[in-house]
């Protein structure tokens, strides 16, 4: 009985966590399929454009493990998708979509001068990141996962918003 109580103690002090993990999962989950969205609905000049369309991630999130599940096998128009991971900003070289985690958002500045007028998306995982140079950033508002757009940002790399993703933004 002794054994029995302590181990239900155990699973009860473990619970929270579980839920903790389960939704940054599902998270993850919805970032990854919003920047997969987002590739049909940006346009990048023809000239910044590849054989394959790079989707590079910095740091260390799961939305990587995402990112690979969904473009496994598709296309960008008549291009292949590429996903590559990078460690630190002096990495990051000729992708078309950035992804920041949120332990690299403090590399920020760096990538934002690497990538000054280069026709990528930069995508912060952290709310605020449009402030310090991402085009795009996440935010969880009322318990829903949320994105927001800075335009001035988005011209300054060269890239078009489609109207259908600047009405769904914050």
């Amino acid at each position: 009985m002794r054994k029995m109580k302590f181990v239900l103690i155990v699973l009860l002090a473990f619970l929270p966590m579980n839920k903790a993990f389960h939704a940054e999962t599902e998270i993850s989950n919805a970032r990854a399929l919003f920047i997969y969205n987002f590739l049909s609905h940006i346009q990048w000049p023809e000239e910044s454009l590849g054989t394959n369309f790079i989707l590079g991630v910095i740091g260390n999130t799961t939305t990587y493990d995402y990112l690979l599940k969904y473009t496994e096998q598709r296309k960008i128009g008549k291009r292949g998708i590429e996903v590559k991971k990078y460690h630190s900003a002096n990495e990051v070289n000729n992708c078309q979509v950035l992804l920041v985690a949120q332990n690299k958002n403090n590399e920020m500045p760096s990538i934002k001068q690497k990538l000054n007028g280069k026709s990528c998306l930069i995508v912060g995982e952290k709310a605020g990141s449009t402030k310090d140079g991402a085009v795009i950033d996440f935010n969880i508002i009322n318990g829903r996962l949320r994105y927001r757009i800075d335009e001035n940002n988005a011209k300054n790399h060269n890239l078009f918003i489609g109207s259908s993703l600047l009405q769904m933004s914050l």
